[in-house]
């Protein structure tokens, strides 16, 4: 008895150090945060590249763009998945051209036994295929001439319509042309309804949310703008300093007042964990208005 309550305790135990390496592996992922960072020049080309890590760079994406030619590589755990997709693509090109040369030397090998064996065998007298008879070329006259019969029926009949086909295509457009009316009365009130209006605060609130802890950390660069008139130069730059509070002091703005150009270089840098992506879709989810909002959607899809 106390072997067995021995070995029920070690699996007991083997169990729950098992869930609790898959508990700390599951807040691994969920609380390691996704870095990303990209940098680009403008002026006389457009240049620019970005990166995206997670998992301490198992998991990595990055992309370049340069002269309207876009590249991009992905990386898991190492090994870059292009590379690996490409590689086993010629590998199964192998193959099938292995294949073909074996098929190709059967078929040549049989083709040799085949001429040897015809060659052996005396020539025997081909039978000609049976010629069609006189009473089977009369059964397909009468059949065309019962179809061609059946045709002039039909536009005979169709030449013939009843008075009331254009009166009931008349109510079956106005049937339908008063069912788009009251969809749309019905789109109207499902917009304007509270439960929508609350649903589009939500969304709001939480994209906001979103935003602010998705925004880079660092922000540098300079830009150089001119549009050849000091006075729209003049204005862009007071609409600029508008958003001064965004950019803040990495960026540095310098207007150019005599020449009309366009330059500069930029470079972003933050991060995002896959915890605050989970928590705003469970608010979004969860929420009473949610599913109202989906069964008034669903019954608006519907009456369409």
């Amino acid at each position: 008895m106390d072997i067995i309550l021995s070995v029920i305790g070690t699996i007991i135990i083997l169990f729950l150090k098992i869930l609790l390496v898959l508990f700390l592996l599951l807040c691994f992922l969920i609380f390691c945060p996704v870095f990303y960072k990209g940098r680009a020049e403008f002026g006389k080309a457009l240049l620019a590249d970005g990166r995206i890590c997670w998992l301490l760079g198992l998991v990595w994406f990055s992309f370049s763009y340069q002269e309207g030619e876009v590249t991009n590589r992905f990386r898991l755990f190492g090994i870059d998945i292009q590379k690996a997709a490409a590689w086993r693509e010629k590998r199964a090109r192998r193959r099938m051209l292995k294949k073909a040369g074996r098929k190709k030397k059967q078929q040549a090998a049989s083709e040799k036994r085949g001429g040897v064996e015809e060659g052996m065998k005396a020539p025997s007298d081909e039978r000609k295929p049976p010629a069609e008879t006189d009473w089977q070329e009369q059964e397909d006259f009468q059949e065309e001439e019962e179809v061609k019969a059946g045709k002039s029926v039909n536009r005979k009949f169709s030449k013939r319509k009843p008075a009331g086909r254009k009166q009931k295509k008349r109510s079956r457009l106005y049937g339908r042309l008063k069912k788009k009316i009251e969809w749309i009365k019905d789109a109207k009130k499902f917009w304007h309804s509270e439960n929508t209006a609350g649903m589009v605060c939500i969304l709001k609130d939480n994209m906001l949310h979103l935003w602010r802890k998705l925004k880079p950390k660092v922000l540098r660069g300079n830009i150089i703008f001119g549009s050849g008139d000091p006075c729209t130069t003049g204005q862009i730059l007071g609409a600029a300093a508008v958003f001064y509070a965004f950019y803040g002091k990495g960026i540095q703005i310098i207007p150019d007042f005599e020449e009309a150009r366009l330059e500069g270089n930029l470079f972003i840098r933050g991060r995002i964990s896959l915890i605050t992506i989970i928590i705003i879709l469970l608010r979004i989810f969860f929420c009473k208005e949610w599913s109202r909002f989906k069964q008034e959607a669903k019954q608006l899809k519907e009456a369409l």
